[in-house]
């Protein structure tokens, strides 16, 4: 799995980052597990010093198992942050890997699109026009192949900057995306775009 971090393994002790500036320098996921036997904290750190994040602290993770459950929940976190990722540079062939062949994309409030070819194409048309921006994620959370986030997309059309709070569902199979919805207020995205002259 390209960009997370070692996942866990059962009966050894564990550590979390909860550092959402590590996450967003480092690629890892919300709650990247460390195992501590195969990885050492000073490798760790030396490892984080060469991304620039200089303070970091470690907290012991509960006293359990990491489960099969835990492993999935990261990895589909991983692959949501690195689809973002994509979705940013605006390659309609890299986004469109991403998805299952028989994926849905609803952008709510438009009408949802089926199949990972039509996919493909909408994006393509979609991002013509507009340069994208780093998206925010607020928040995000994975449970039962399903990655929740609420983000803030923001992207250039023309000289204006065009910010758009939005909530995503998507719903993960085999580490591609079945169904990506996100809700989002058509009109507050409408009255930021530049007045045609």
């Amino acid at each position: 799995m390209r960009g997370t971090s070692p996942a866990p393994t059962f009966g050894k002790k564990l550590y979390v980052i909860k550092s959402e500036t590590v996450h967003a320098k480092c690629r890892l996921a919300s709650c990247a597990w460390i195992d501590a036997s195969t990885y050492a904290r000073k490798q760790l750190r030396a490892h984080l010093r060469f991304f620039g994040v200089r303070h970091l602290t470690l907290q012991a993770s509960p006293s359990r198992l990491a489960t099969g459950d835990d492993m999935d929940n990261i990895e589909n976190i991983a692959v949501v942050r690195q689809f973002i990722d994509a979705c940013v540079r605006a390659d309609a062939d890299e986004v469109a890997e991403y998805f299952t062949e028989d994926a849905v994309w609803w952008n709510a409030p438009w009408q949802p699109i089926s199949g990972r070819e039509a996919i493909r194409e909408a994006f393509r048309r979609g991002t013509q026009g507009m340069a994208g921006l780093p998206w925010r994620i607020r928040h995000i959370v994975a449970d039962a192949g399903v990655v929740l986030t609420e983000r803030v997309d923001n992207f250039m059309i023309g000289e204006t900057r065009v910010c758009v709070p939005c909530m995503g569902i998507f719903e993960l199979c085999n580490g591609k995306i079945a169904a990506w919805r996100d809700y989002w207020d058509l009109q507050q995205y409408e009255r930021q775009l530049p007045t045609r002259k």
